[in-house]
């Protein structure tokens, strides 16, 4: 069966370079596991993004530590580079439609009050 991880291009040491100063200007040890507020903060996007990016499959690898959210820096990086080689090209798996509740009222509407339970 074919590996569904993409193959990403060895980063230069000029590009693993400029990575790890980039994280070393924040602050962070490139080992530490990363909270949602400092990766954040490196990509510069609001944590809520993070947050949506993770419910709809689209975001960097993260994990569960208890009941904490944290990224390894490599995963982010990895993602980073997957999103500059994507160009809008679709993906193997695609993200899960996220209805809205408007779509799931229309839904309800539809389903017959047999199917139902009652509780």
């Amino acid at each position: 069966m074919k590996s569904r991880e993409t193959e990403i291009p060895a980063a230069t040491s000029d590009e693993l370079q400029s990575r790890s100063q980039r994280v070393e200007g924040l602050g962070l040890q490139p080992g530490r596991l990363a909270t949602p507020a400092e990766v954040a903060d490196y990509l510069q996007v609001p944590v809520k993004t993070l947050y949506r990016w993770r419910y709809a499959g689209e975001g960097p690898t993260a994990y569960r530590v208890g009941r904490h959210l944290r990224f390894r820096w490599s995963d982010v990086e990895r993602w980073l580079a997957s999103r500059a080689m994507d160009h809008g090209i679709p993906r193997e798996n695609p993200p899960r439609k996220v209805t809205t509740r408007r779509e799931n009222a229309a839904l309800r509407a539809r389903t017959p009050t047999s199917l139902v339970s009652k509780d």
